[in-house]
């Protein structure tokens, strides 16, 4: 009658090293896991007041002198990128004098600002995820690891007693 710290207790060192990987990646991405769904709550709701501010604006002047009051949201951050390569058009020889309207390389360099920040505010978002995906692809390998470990032990005390009987295999088997 073992129970299942004694198993763990009573296997080899790799076996119980196996293991110690397997807790410590699983508490790891349960970490990273609860802390992305904090993060990506608390950038939502960063975001509504900010969204709520662009819809009712009379202009995107009035928009921008109340950036400051949304310092955490992702919008307001691609919105001030974008009024600011905004300003730097209006403000060159990039816009025509025919109605204001920017040329071609004013609209590309504003589609640059625009992406450069998205590409940014992305990044912070997906920050760790890489360490999720490793684990959850490699994780199972791991544990195979640990299974082909045990059957071989098996197997080695089936070779050292030339004898494949239950109490032979069991130990070897309870670790896989």
């Amino acid at each position: 009658n073992t129970n299942a710290l004694d198993a763990i207790l009573s296997a080899s060192i790799v076996v119980q090293l196996t293991l110690l990987i397997l807790v410590a990646l699983s508490v790891v991405s349960w970490a990273i896991i609860f802390t992305k769904k904090r993060q990506l709550e608390a950038v939502r709701q960063a975001n509504l007041p900010f969204e709520n501010l662009f819809w009712k604006a009379d202009s995107l002047d009035d928009i921008f002198e109340k950036l400051n009051e949304h310092p955490s949201s992702s919008m307001a951050a691609v919105f001030k990128s974008g009024y600011l390569e905004l300003r730097k058009i209006a403000d060159s020889s990039l816009a025509s004098s025919a109605g204001d309207i920017p040329q071609l390389s004013g609209i590309d360099n504003l589609e640059r600002s625009l992406r450069k920040t998205i590409d940014s505010e992305i990044s912070k978002l997906e920050a760790r995820l890489s360490f999720l995906a490793t684990t959850g692809s490699t994780g199972p390998f791991i544990g195979l690891f640990g299974t082909v470990w045990g059957i071989m032990g098996s197997f080695h005390k089936i070779g050292v007693t030339k004898m494949a009987s239950l109490a032979v295999v069991a130990p070897g088997i309870s670790e896989a």
